[in-house]
């Protein structure tokens, strides 16, 4: 699932900017030791149809002949490491599952999300099926169960084909809807789902 992220750009590029000028410190450090080696952030950026898609790498140290590289002291991990974006016009897009991993750091951007035409949809297929599961599984336990399992009984896969979503995209869905309150699910061991019915 692809979101948009409103007033980030510029947010980002201020972190990128902070972070090289502590690498530009250390790297005059190195050069007042004697030390032939330079730090650097390092990311990927192509131009795709006229949108840019950056990938941050991490901090990379290029050495210049031979270096006792204990000498060498890095920075903490850039704050946006391994964050994948496209920038489209001045607003950022990157997929709902990547920006859960940096919303701590990107915590100042709104989330714009398309999910009108089928959050509805995506909610009555959960719930409807989701009774099934538990009238089942009481049957079984002969008790009430408030937590229903979404993966290993299918219900995912199911609700993926009759609403033509990827996987991928409806746990994101999902993980979207949670986030806002809209429903109550847990994300259990060995990738089980979990979600609780009243």
């Amino acid at each position: 699932m692809i979101i948009r992220l409103i007033d980030c750009l510029e947010y980002i590029k201020n972190l990128e900017e902070k972070y090289n000028s502590l690498l530009e410190k250390i790297n005059r450090e190195l050069e007042k030791k004697g030390i032939e080696a330079r730090v650097f952030l390092a990311k990927n950026m192509k131009n795709i149809d006229s949108k840019i898609l950056v990938k941050y790498l991490g901090t990379r140290v290029k050495v210049y002949g031979r270096v006792d590289v204990s000498q060498i002291t890095l920075p903490s991990r850039f704050p946006l490491d391994g964050f994948e974006y496209i920038i489209e016009e001045d607003a950022v897009l990157c997929s709902y599952r990547v920006f859960r991993k940096f919303a701590n750091v990107l915590r100042q951007c709104k989330i714009i999300v398309n999910l009108d035409n089928i959050r509805d949809n995506i909610v009555r297929e959960i719930i409807r099926e989701a009774y099934k599961i538990r009238e089942r599984y009481s049957k079984l336990l002969k008790a009430s169960i408030n937590w229903v399992p979404l993966v290993k009984p299918g219900v995912l896969r199911k609700i993926s084909k009759t609403l033509n979503i990827s996987y991928d995209d409806l746990v994101d869905y999902l993980a979207y809807l949670k986030d806002k309150g809209a429903i109550k699910i847990m994300f259990g061991e060995r990738g089980e789902l979990w979600l609780q019915l009243s």
